[in-house]
């Protein structure tokens, strides 16, 4: 398939197009190690299809999904789908894309939620979900925030933003109900405002710098079809606008098993779609969970 097509594809379905190497994992043990001791067993993949259709790959009496909602959902077990059923769905709404139509290597199950949506689904999504119900030890949802001058001028101290001169644009986030602070930005060329650093920085409440993980960015290791991003201020009092092209933000989540909320980000690139769910523990070392689905299979002939 050339780039050309799949890019329009990209498009049609409204993919967004990440740079592969923005959530490149420095420790991908941490948040699967506590959700397995604490949880005992990982977030997965569902696919929510409008108006009110939930699919998974695994049987659960009740799910727990983990979404752009600023509420916590459950959803309850309804059936089997048939293969028919999955192919018209794929050929739809592109999801459940792991095998092609004639080679299903496992089945897809149905579920619907407990309680009726405020609105109807109006594209197709994916989320996280678990078999084990934590709705009531979760919190989801976050407000964003201006750094002041005094915390701006602490993360300018910081090495990656030193030795060369840069446009920098960012954003920042407090997750519901946390006294913490993430920070997102980027480091752009001044000659060709090309993107060549992206970070994230953990702030407590006094913006005192935490944590920090910073991506150098390189064309050579941008996924296939994806250019590197340019500088972008076309919203000064909304930079989030300006930047979900870097840090596409879904949601975030305040687990009690973990010293951080856990920050919930589209990553998907031009042949998958993705998310992931990044913190850092409590020694300050980042670290994302990310489930991965391979898309080629459900575009168009």
């Amino acid at each position: 398939m050339n780039i050309i097509r799949t890019l329009l594809i990209c498009a049609i379905m409204g993919i967004v197009i990440m740079p592969a190497t923005a959530f490149s994992l420095e420790d991908a043990k941490y948040i699967s190690a506590v959700f397995e001791k604490k949880v005992l067993e990982l977030p997965m993949m569902a696919w929510l299809v409008p108006p009110d259709i939930i699919i998974t790959n695994e049987k659960h009496k009740t799910i727990t999904l983990y979404s752009k909602s600023k509420t916590i959902q459950t959803a309850t077990y309804v059936k089997v789908l048939s293969k028919d059923e999955v192919t018209i769905i794929r050929n739809k709404y592109g999801v459940a894309c792991e095998d092609l139509p004639a080679q299903f290597a496992h089945p897809y199950y149905q579920y619907k939620f407990a309680k009726k949506l405020e609105k109807q689904l109006k594209d197709a999504d994916r989320v996280f979900y678990t078999g084990k119900n934590l709705k009531k030890s979760v919190t989801a949802g976050y407000t964003y925030k201006d750094l002041d001058g005094r915390t701006t001028n602490e993360v300018k101290k910081l090495k990656e933003f030193s030795k060369q001169e840069y446009l920098h644009n960012y954003f920042a986030i407090q997750p519901k109900g946390s006294p913490y602070v993430y920070s997102f930005h980027g480091l752009y060329k001044v000659k060709t405002k090309e993107l060549f650093r992206q970070g994230v920085i953990l702030h407590d409440t006094a913006g005192k710098i935490l944590a920090r993980h910073f991506w150098e960015i390189e064309e050579e290791t941008m996924c296939d079809g994806c250019g590197i991003p340019l500088y972008r201020n076309q919203y000064p009092k909304f930079s989030h606008l300006d930047m979900n092209y870097l840090f596409f933000l879904i949601n975030t989540f305040s687990f009690p098993d973990f010293p951080y909320p856990l920050l919930m980000l589209d990553t998907g690139t031009i042949e998958g779609r993705a998310s992931s769910l990044i913190t850092f523990s409590s020694k300050g070392t980042y670290s994302e969970h990310r489930e991965y689905e391979y898309i080629v299979n459900c575009l168009p002939e």
